[in-house]
C-alpha cells in the first residue's frame, strides 16, 4: 500500500472523517487491492515465462548447445547438402585457401569449420581418386595436380557424402 492509503486506513480504523469519509475510503481501499491484484498477476506471468526460458536455455546447454548470444551461431556437427553445395561453389570462386570468404559464401559456417570441412572433404576426394586411379588399366597417372585436381575430381564424384 502506499503511505496516503495506509494513513487513510488509519483514519477509518479510528472511526475519524464520518459516514461518508468511511464508504468513501472502502471503495479507494477496494480500487487500490485491484490495482496491487493486477500489478501481481502481471509480475507473476512474467515470472512464469523467465522460468520457461530458463529451462530451455539449460536444457540447451545440458544437451551441447550453445546459449544467450551464441544460441543463433550453434549448429549441427554435421553439413548439410545445401551447405556442402555451396561450399563447392565458394571453393570455385575464391579457392580453398580464403576460407573467410568461403565461410561468408556459405553463411551458416564460421571459418575454422570452413578449414576442417575442406580438409576432411579433400582427403576423402583425394582417396576417391586414388582408389579409382589404382583400379584402372593405365595405373597411376597425374593429369593435372594440387587444388586443380582435387576440383576436377570432386566435379566427377557426386558420390562422395557431404558429411565430414
Amino acid at each position: 500500500m502506499v503511505s496516503g492509503e495506509m494513513s487513510r486506513v488509519g483514519e477509518i480504523e479510528a472511526g475519524g472523517g464520518g459516514g461518508e469519509g468511511v464508504g468513501a475510503g472502502v471503495k479507494e481501499l477496494v480500487e487500490a487491492n485491484r490495482q496491487l491484484k493486477a500489478e501481481l498477476d502481471e509480475a507473476i506471468m512474467e515470472a512464469t515465462k523467465l522460468k520457461d526460458q530458463l529451462k530451455v536455455v539449460e536444457a540447451g546447454s545440458k544437451n551441447g548447445v550453445a546459449s544467450g548470444k551464441n544460441a543463433a551461431k550453434a549448429q549441427s556437427r554435421y553439413w548439410t547438402r545445401d551447405e556442402h553445395e555451396r561450399f563447392l561453389s565458394a571453393v570455385e570462386l575464391y579457392g580453398s585457401r580464403d576460407v573467410r570468404s568461403i565461410a561468408d559464401y556459405v553463411g551458416t559456417r564460421n571459418p575454422t569449420q570452413v578449414r576442417t570441412h575442406a580438409q576432411k572433404y579433400f582427403m576423402k576426394v583425394a582417396k576417391a581418386d586414388s582408389g579409382a586411379r589404382k583400379d584402372s588399366k593405365k595405373g597411376m597417372t597425374k593429369s593435372a595436380s594440387g587444388i586443380e585436381l582435387l576440383l576436377s575430381v570432386a566435379s566427377n564424384h557426386s558420390s562422395i557424402a557431404p558429411r565430414c
